[in-house]
């Protein structure tokens, strides 16, 4: 199992949220590069990079933040997600640096822009973010639900060609109280053929241990790593 880091954009500066709520943030670094540099230089060679403020509007409002990092971090691939509506968006992306796209709210609203996608891009550049509330989908920076079941959102994207999926249980994220086993462990016995990348409620070194018994694709690490509950050191020992 891969173990990416994980940097969360808000005016500029690296936060966290809880539960995905905007008035809970908390600043850990005001330098997004540096933070960056951290994980690069403790071996990491894939990075995970929200635009909070883009999950709620279109487009990035911290892309410059984003390609200064690509510019400066030459040893990792960044995986980066937040405001991603539009093929163009996508292209933007892509030219400066970007290795893969996290598509949400289009991946359910615009199935045609998908198929625009994949016609010109590898699908396996992108990632569907699947995040669920009470395992209904939900877009917009959590911020609007649909009717949508994560098992027919996956159902849909992957009869588009779709292979890489980002997987948040939105009542974990950011409360450093377990990931949600369950979910994962569905996951694998229902789509044993897609990459299954855990997003939300790592705590420990035990958690990672646990999900790693899943043989998931990947799991993303942020709050526990900025509170100090686990060592760079002990999740470079975990990854595969």
């Amino acid at each position: 199992m891969k173990i990416i880091p994980a940097i969360d954009l808000m005016n500029g500066k690296v936060v966290r949220l809880s539960k995905g709520k905007y008035d809970s943030e908390i600043i850990y670094n005001e330098n997004p590069v540096e933070q960056a540099k951290i994980f690069e230089d403790a071996g990491f060679k894939k990075i995970h990079i929200v635009d909070l403020e883009g999950s709620k509007v279109d487009g990035s409002p911290n892309l410059s933040v984003v390609k200064n990092i690509i510019q400066e971090c030459s040893n990792v691939q960044i995986q980066f997600g937040g405001g991603v509506r539009t093929f163009e968006n996508v292209n933007t992306l892509f030219d400066i640096g970007v290795h893969q796209i996290i598509i949400g709210s289009v991946s359910v609203t615009s199935p045609n822009t998908m198929e625009e996608i994949r016609k010109v891009y590898d699908p396996e550049k992108i990632i569907i973010a699947a995040d669920i509330s009470e395992n209904k989908i939900v877009i917009k920076g959590w911020t609007e639900s649909t009717k949508l079941t994560l098992n027919e959102h996956i159902k849909n994207m992957k009869a588009l060609g779709y292979n890489n999926y980002l997987c948040t249980d939105v009542s974990k994220d950011g409360m450093l109280a377990g990931p949600n086993i369950e979910l994962y462990e569905n996951m694998q016995i229902e789509f044993s053929d897609i990459n299954i990348i855990a997003s939300g409620g790592v705590s420990s070194r035990n958690d990672l241990v646990e999900l790693k018994k899943l043989n998931l694709y990947a799991c993303v690490v942020g709050k526990s790593i900025y509170e100090n509950r686990i060592t760079l050191k002990e999740l470079k020992e975990i990854a595969d």
